[in-house]
């Protein structure tokens, strides 16, 4: 019996799910599709597709320069079977089922121009784990979520702090209708 998801609660108390796809790997894209209903709402999805040192998409691409395990797997696999194209799609399809999560946004915030900014709570993007490509982007990825946390933790103490200020200016209210300096002056 395989400890996945289905056996243990891979999801308790997590804020962003990775998938990685290999491009050459169609059964890859077929798990994310197969396990993204599983992530609970309130979770990010990020799906990263992996290999981009080995695709030359046109001719702005520099041809990749390859280890030999590398081009023994692609003679293996025959050319990429899975595109960005198709990932973006499949992101465009989750966004789509998981529109009672916020319009399937991870959060809204205010931005400088005090216009409302939407976050996507899905994202894809290529990495290449040969040359370290995309790592800056899931880096600054992963940082969304802990921010979207402690977004919530400061309105959550925001309110706290306004309702003790209207609970201590209702006894401010209260105490100085009640209190005269005639009967305070008698007690001594």
């Amino acid at each position: 019996m395989a400890l996945d998801s289905t056996v243990v609660n891979v999801y308790k108390g997590v804020r962003l799910a990775v998938f990685m796809v290999n491009p050459y790997l169609p059964s890859s894209l077929e798990y994310v599709e197969r396990e993204y209903p599983n992530v609970p709402e309130g979770v990010a999805i990020v799906i990263l597709l992996n290999f981009r040192d080995t695709m030359v998409r046109d001719e702005k691409d520099p041809p990749p320069t390859l280890m030999k395990e590398t081009k023994d797997f692609l003679v293996q696999k025959q050319g990429a079977k899975i595109s960005i194209q198709d990932v973006q799609q499949l992101v465009m399809e989750i966004r789509e089922n998981r529109a009672g999560f916020n319009s399937s946004n991870l959060f809204s915030l205010r931005g400088s121009d005090q216009k409302d900014v939407d976050i996507p709570a899905v994202h894809c993007f290529e990495v290449s784990m040969l040359n370290c490509y995309g790592l800056r982007e899931l880096h600054q990825y992963l940082n969304l979520p802990f921010l979207r946390m402690k977004q919530q933790l400061l309105i959550e103490q925001l309110s706290r702090a306004s309702s003790e200020m209207v609970g201590a200016l209702n006894a401010l209210e209260v105490g100085l209708e009640e209190t005269k300096y005639h009967e305070f002056a008698s007690t001594f």
